[in-house]
């Protein structure tokens, strides 16, 4: 769930997305024109509070009830972070892709497959962006290259990374960690 910058709160479904102000409950689904019936993988609000939605392969954004597809992938895309520049990063299948000024640029690291599983992204205060990988531990990328964080961990089999002002966690398959 996240929330706009009016306090709505945005609700992503396997079955579409819901809007809920507080009194109101708006739902975007197959029968709602607006998102002609596509299938939401994930969401994220931009700083100037457009909505950025991921589906299959291709990148939309939503406001104003207009929905504008904005790239097309070669992949599936999973997550969506926005980056501290502007930019939005996106996890596919086996790759990361960032997305800035309507330009695209798809990435990969040395040894990544089609089957890595990256179950989510994170980006810190300096526009880099950590990938929680299931089964393959932690990677950052520092707009340069791919480092690899996972000989620093418990476990490699991460669920999610998440950073907020205090510093990184991330969640394994049976816990949390403070980094």
């Amino acid at each position: 769930m996240l929330f706009d910058k009016d306090g709505n709160a945005w609700i992503n479904t396997m079955g579409g997305l819901v809007k809920y102000d507080g009194e109101k409950w708006t739902k975007y689904d197959q029968y709602n024109p607006i998102l002609n019936g596509i299938l939401i993988s994930d969401i994220a609000f931009d700083d100037s509070g457009v909505l950025w939605v991921a589906s299959d392969n291709v990148l939309y954004t939503l406001s104003n009830n207009v929905l504008v597809r904005k790239a097309i992938f070669s992949k599936k895309i999973y997550y969506i972070e926005k980056g501290k520049d502007g930019s939005v990063w996106l996890a596919l299948d086996g790759r990361m892709a960032k997305y800035s000024t309507n330009e695209v640029r798809e990435l990969y690291w040395e040894g990544l497959t089609e089957k890595e599983n990256i179950r989510d992204i994170a980006v810190d205060s300096d526009n880099s962006v950590w990938i929680a990988l299931y089964d393959n531990g932690l990677r950052k990328f520092d707009g340069v290259k791919f480092i690899d964080y996972s000989q620093h961990l418990p476990s490699t089999y991460l669920t999610s990374v998440n950073i907020d002002n205090k510093g990184m966690g991330i969640f394994t398959e049976c816990r949390y960690y403070s980094i």
